[in-house]
């Protein structure tokens, strides 16, 4: 007699949750990373106020690297 493993199917809020809870981990990921350079830039600076050079610094400089680097894995 052969035996068969019974396989556990998830809910699918159980996925939805999963994957969730994975999103959130991966945008403060993010930001932590964006957050991280030699030069000290406060996020909430550079959101609030388009002429700062925080904003300059995390739009042209960190995001696309940290968004690079998130892509390529």
């Amino acid at each position: 007699m052969i035996h068969t493993r019974q396989v556990r199917r998830h809910s699918p809020r159980q996925i939805a949750l999963f994957f969730a809870l994975a999103m959130a981990v991966f945008l403060g990921c993010i930001l932590v990373a964006v957050s991280f350079g030699t030069h000290g830039v406060s996020i909430f600076k550079a959101i609030s106020d388009p002429a700062s050079m925080d904003r300059t610094i995390v739009l042209s400089v960190r995001l696309p690297r940290v968004l690079l680097a998130a892509l390529s894995g």
